[in-house]
């Protein structure tokens, strides 16, 4: 996912009212500073957690995309390949990262774009 993306939606959830009436609920309550700074610390990941999966399953949706154009006798630039090359690198590494993600969808669509990009590397057969 593109960075200046994520860091919109950090900034949004951080600027969200309700957020921070929860952060200065933890803050004001009698608890400890090293528990509040902890169940801050989780959330913060919790809304991580969600950006990256969000981002997994953007760029599982534009390869799908992708290969349907292919499927469909769309043709396309090398630059908008080797975006796609990158998404693809981006959905990889996070479904390794998260075994319980289902990343058998995009598989055979992955495998696809990768011989299309083979062999148009092969023949030169990009659109200019």
């Amino acid at each position: 996912m593109n960075t200046e993306i994520i860091i919109a939606i950090i900034c949004a959830v951080f600027t969200s009212s309700g957020l921070w009436g929860l952060i200065q609920f933890l803050i004001n309550r009698k608890d400890s500073i090293g528990e509040k700074i902890d169940k801050l610390t989780e959330m913060v990941k919790e809304v991580s957690d969600r950006v990256d999966s969000s981002s997994a399953t953007n760029a599982r949706t534009r390869v799908l995309r992708f290969d349907d154009e292919l499927i469909n006798g769309v043709h396309h630039s090398r630059e908008y390949f080797q975006q796609t090359l990158e998404e693809i690198d981006t959905y990889e590494s996070y479904c390794q990262k998260h075994p319980e993600f289902k990343n058998n969808a995009c598989v055979l669509a992955i495998e696809h774009i990768r011989r299309v990009y083979s062999h148009l590397q092969d023949s030169n057969g990009f659109v200019q």
